[in-house]
């Protein structure tokens, strides 16, 4: 089995071995102009990829531990991973109408973070929470306690899924319907 064939689809796309589902290549979702970027709702899933299924995107991927452990091992899914990274701050510094509340770029913040601690790229990690503390502190207001505590514990598997499984009791309704909860990634 070669190396390729040993790594899952979402490694391969940020290998740039292969596109995505819809024919895109990573390098064309980095490149998205801002205000496609901010409408595209798939995008993100690709760019960052996390082991927490998108409940918004549930045909976008997940990280297996394989997928993981083959991530923090390869230096071309780690350097795309950078390069979205780049993309992202340049789009957040660029904008300013992502500050408003509970808007959806607070999840993908969630996400790109996860998926930062997820590929060993702790340093990275470690920057962006940084900036995002003098994010929150310039407006707490907008933003808001909770908003900011996903973002502290992005790398806390356990708190990701107790929030999420949390707030789906709260809303459940009494007829066991089920419905779509916008989570945090």
């Amino acid at each position: 089995m070669s190396e390729s064939e040993a790594q899952s689809r979402i490694i391969q796309f940020l290998r740039a071995d292969i596109a995505d589902y819809k024919g895109r290549w990573l390098i064309d979702l980095q490149t998205l102009a801002d205000y496609k970027l901010e409408r595209a709702h798939d995008v993100m899933q690709w760019m960052f990829p996390t082991d927490i299924r998108s409940e918004n995107q549930p045909a976008s991927p997940v990280l297996t531990e394989f997928d993981i452990f083959n991530l923090k091992n390869n230096v071309r899914a780690r350097l795309a991973i950078k390069r979205s990274l780049d993309r992202m701050i340049r789009f957040y510094e660029n904008n300013t109408y992502w500050i408003t509340q509970k808007n959806h770029n607070f999840k993908r913040i969630t996400r790109i973070l996860r998926c930062l601690w997820l590929a060993d790229l702790k340093h990275d990690y470690v920057s962006l929470q940084k900036c995002l503390d003098d994010v929150f502190t310039e407006n707490v207001d907008v933003i808001g306690e909770e908003v900011f505590m996903y973002w502290k514990n992005a790398n806390n598997f356990a708190y990701l899924m107790e929030k999420r499984d949390g707030a789906k009791r709260k809303i459940a309704p009494k007829d066991d319907r089920e419905h779509n909860l916008e989570m945090f990634l």
